[in-house]
């Protein structure tokens, strides 16, 4: 062995020295290569490659590795040290490879085409490892997803002769399995069927191996439970069984908030607004949500929200959702609004789903309201029908630290407009009756974890709305501590927005942080030929300190618009105390 390598050596110093030297200095490292192998790794696009990685000889593997998968698969290389501060590196590219034939063997026709493969794929071309072993890992992944976990594939009856190989390809399927049941190790908060229809592992399917590994993806949105430890699979009698190490966590949440206001009505004093909210999770055990949300805005303003979801309607991919919406403008209008949703759920991070709204506005105390031309509001009937898309990638369903969230509606529908009595029948001439009105919303989170504890949220949030005729009590309405902060609930009418906030997290203990935020936006309108357009924008900081029965949040913001100062005079504070059970 030792005569060999001796051989081996003088040969190589040999060629070595027939050939031109390829050699890039920098003092401390000289690369030698023969010329023959110098134009091959040329034309194969190598070449000023190699120089990069010779700079940093701890990463040739990476380099001599895209060699192989040129069909060189002797390629090697040698560092040698000629003294303490300088080193050579030998590279030799030896024989390209090439198939003669892969046989398909015995790997059935139509798992051959599942792979998006053909029987002569390989044929006389260049033998690339990567390639093939993407192929093989293709024929066992779509194996174990139909049924087939414990799938082997190899390569055998082997031959090499002269640069030509050929193989055939040996494919043994296992037993077919499918799924038995799902185990919880402790006893939680939560049916079995029920979790059974969400993963989708349901007894006697098949088993899919997709569905075990997406589990752990599939609790990051359910805010009732975690998942203590990968699932565990066990094997027996072709059947498979899924245990799971779950914990129950306090989602259901009951939230009050005071606001100190600037009251516009009695100048140098404070209106003092509140919130109550009330949310429960898992009801009966079986994921649904039911949310309850009231608040008074001002005097005579106040709004209600109901909201209830039903996920896996049947006992299939379907989820369904109900909302409610009261609002009463003072004594100017009341307006209801009613939307029914159903979701298709396949387990992915995006789903889809289609949406009806049914809309309705009317006048208050139209009698006193001395209407002498065309009015601003109007009492009048709507139904949308749309579609939206929601996807959600967070971390975290309560406290993300990194993720995307997103959400879109777009909507089209029929108005009827209501002629009231006590508005001049002459303002209704030019006001179509019936006429198409179309609304689009979209909203797009976006956490970055800079370090563990320091947290960078982006947000933009948009809305845009038109039709033949738009009124005041059609608009979007914005303002407050969800959509822009500094200014009081509902204070802007848009007919299109757009929202950017910049929010920095500072995570001080286990769900305690404080915020420091932005808040920037534009928005507006055109109602009877009028337009009104706005920039406001919102700067402030708060606080949520977790204790042991909730979270406490203190926000400060101020705000600036064309009817708003930024002047502390007109800050906002809101206190509020989400208790959770």
């Amino acid at each position: 062995m030792r005569i060999i390598k001796i051989l081996y050596f003088i040969l190589l110093l040999f060629l070595t020295c027939l050939s031109q030297v390829f050699s890039q200095e920098s003092g401390d490292f000289k690369v030698l290569i023969i010329e023959s192998d110098r134009e091959k790794l040329k034309e194969l696009n190598l070449l000023e490659l190699l120089e990069e990685h010779v700079r940093d000889p701890g990463t040739l593997n990476q380099w001599i590795y895209q060699v192989y998968e040129k069909g060189y698969l002797l390629a090697n290389y040698e560092i040698e040290h000629p003294d303490s501060i300088s080193f050579e590196i030998r590279f030799e590219l030896g024989e390209r490879f090439e198939w003669a034939s892969l046989s398909q063997g015995n790997l059935p026709d139509q798992l051959l085409s599942k792979t998006g493969y053909k029987p002569n794929f390989f044929n006389q071309k260049i033998v690339n490892f990567r390639r093939i072993s993407r192929f093989l890992e293709k024929v066992i992944e779509h194996s174990e997803n139909n049924g087939y976990p414990f799938a082997s594939i190899q390569l055998s009856a082997l031959e090499v002769m002269s640069n030509q190989v050929s193989a055939e390809i040996d494919f043994d399927p296992g037993p077919y399995i499918v799924f038995d049941s799902l185990v919880l190790v402790n006893k939680n908060k939560i049916k079995p069927a029920f979790l059974s229809a969400y993963l989708k592992i349901k007894p006697g399917s098949t088993y899919d191996q997709r569905k075990i590994d997406n589990i752990p993806d599939l609790f990051n949105p359910i805010p009732y439970l975690s998942l203590e430890n990968l699932p565990s699979i066990y094997f027996a009698n072709e059947q498979s069984r899924v245990s799971l190490e779950l914990k129950d966590q306090k989602a259901s949440a009951f939230d009050g908030i005071i606001g100190f206001l600037p009251n516009e009505n009695e100048a140098g004093k404070l209106l003092v607004t509140g919130q109550l909210y009330l949310k429960l999770e898992n009801l009966f055990r079986s994921g649904k949500r039911l949310e309850l949300n009231w608040q008074r805005v001002n005097v005579q303003s106040q709004e209600l929200d109901l909201a209830y979801d039903h996920p896996s309607l049947f006992r299939l991919p379907l989820d369904f959702g109900f909302a409610f919406n009261l609002y009463k403008q003072d004594t100017t209008f009341l307006t209801r609004k009613l939307d029914l949703n159903i979701i298709y759920n396949n387990n992915a991070k995006g789903r889809i789903g289609i949406n009806y709204r049914r809309e309705v506005s009317r006048l208050l105390e139209t009698d006193t309201l001395g209407i002498t031309e065309r009015p601003i509001y109007a009492d009048y009937n709507l139904n949308y029908y749309g579609f939206l898309y929601r996807y959600n990638s967070l971390d975290h369903i309560v406290f993300p630290t990194t993720g995307w969230e997103i959400s879109i509606n777009m909507d089209i529908g029929n108005k009827n407009i209501i002629k009231n009595t006590y508005v001049d029948e002459e303002f209704y001439s030019d006001i179509p009756d019936q006429g198409l009105q179309w609304m689009t919303r979209f909203r797009i989170n976006k956490y970055f974890n800079m370090r563990s504890k320091n947290i960078f949220l982006t947000r933009f949030s948009g809305g845009y709305m038109d039709g033949d005729q738009l009124f005041l009590n059609d608009l979007f309405r914005l303002g407050g501590i969800n959509t822009i902060r500094g200014f009081n609930e509902m204070f802007f009418y848009a007919s299109h927005y757009i929202i950017g906030t910049f929010e920095y997290r500072y995570l001080f203990e286990n769900e305690s942080q404080l915020v420091v935020f932005f808040d920037g936006s534009y928005l507006g309108y055109t109602i009877n030929n009028e337009s009104y357009r706005d920039y406001p924008m919102g700067v402030g900081a708060g606080i949520s300190i977790s204790t042991g029965a909730g979270l406490l949040n203190i926000i400060y913001a101020v705000g600036k618009s064309n009817d708003q100062a930024f002047n502390v005079r007109y800050s906002k504070i809101h206190i509020g105390y989400t208790g959770r059970f």
